[in-house]
């Protein structure tokens, strides 16, 4: 994209991350290889948390095309809500589902900072890879936490970026697959799609769920350190 000297911040962020997202997304993270296996290391890391292993309705903040569903090990009762700010981008990902799944599964577009759902709606919240992406990270943790019953869970996979361990995969692995794919500058699209940092977003999470019961595991090391691992879960039980 060259840039126009005349588009304002706003147009050229969302012109290029719709082009990111609209033709490069999938392609970059679901095609497998190394970039494949760690999108699948994530994506497993929050079904090995649950306790409550049959709820009745789920809610997965930031679903995308429903990337997470294969990996479900407990089907809900009712409901499974995936809403994400666009529409599905591909149907791959729900093409083999079992169909006591996918009728289980819908769709949803809304915003993580302003839920259209009531309060104490869901057994189990969760996202994958959200909080480095939205404007306002303390909304989402509040809304998160809203719609949650008491005795629910709740759980966040934050990945550790820009931390050292994160770094030094992105430069060997990420950014050469993503040239690959594209045009635009991968340490661009990290710019203008990470806005929050890693520290800030579990200083938050502390902050929110300060009365609840909240443990944070770090994967893959175990360390208590974001710069030497590659994701962080927060996982929660509403008190």
């Amino acid at each position: 994209m060259v840039m126009d000297k005349y588009q304002s911040a706003t147009e050229i962020r969302e012109k290029l991350l719709s082009e990111y997202y609209s033709s490069t997304y999938q392609n970059y993270l679901f095609n497998g290889g190394s970039q494949g296996r760690g999108i699948e290391y994530f994506e497993k890391a929050v079904e090995k948390f649950w306790k409550i292993e049959i709820p009745a309705r789920v809610l997965e903040i930031g679903g995308g095309s429903g990337e997470h569903l294969k990996y479900i090990n407990y089907i809900p009762i009712d409901e499974y809500i995936s809403l994400d700010i666009r529409a599905p981008q591909s149907t791959s990902h729900t093409k083999e589902l079992p169909s006591e799944l996918l009728n289980k599964v819908k769709f949803v577009i809304g915003n993580a900072q302003s839920l259209q759902f009531p309060d104490h709606e869901f057994d189990r919240v969760f996202t994958t890879c959200l909080l480095h992406h939205v404007d306002d990270v303390l909304a989402v943790l509040l809304e998160a936490r809203r719609v949650t019953r008491v005795g629910g869970e709740i759980a966040f996979i934050v990945p550790t970026y820009p931390g050292l361990l994160n770094q030094f995969v992105k430069r060997i692995i990420s950014y050469p697959k993503l040239r690959r794919v594209t045009k635009t500058r991968p340490e661009l699209l990290y710019a203008l799609d990470h806005k929050n940092h890693v520290g800030s977003i579990l200083e938050l999470i502390r902050f929110v769920f300060s009365t609840d019961d909240l443990e944070f595991y770090y994967r893959p090391s175990r360390l208590k350190s974001w710069n030497l691992n590659l994701l962080v879960v927060a996982k929660i039980t509403k008190k």
